[in-house]
């Protein structure tokens, strides 16, 4: 995963930091039906690198909760992660 924030303190200053993050750190919980299903969550904690991938500049952390299955690529049983 690639990510870029752009942050502005003025109308005419702008500055984009790129990060990477490699999601191989996350559980997923399943709360709902049995298998992917609303209400499940998919918890994770992973580290951030510059935008070279070469050196680690932090970590993130967070939760996500399952809303819909609808939308989901492959097939009803597919996990976050795919």
């Amino acid at each position: 995963m690639s990510a870029s924030l752009v942050g502005s303190s003025s109308a005419t200053a702008t500055t984009t930091l790129t990060v990477i993050e490699h999601a191989d750190k996350s559980t997923d919980v399943d709360l709902g039906k049995p298998g992917y299903s609303r209400g499940d969550l998919s918890v994770f904690h992973n580290k951030i690198s510059d935008e070279t991938d070469t050196t680690i500049i932090g970590s993130d952390q967070g939760v996500c909760t399952v809303v819909s299955t609808k939308h989901i690529r492959g097939s009803a049983s597919a996990s976050p992660s795919t």
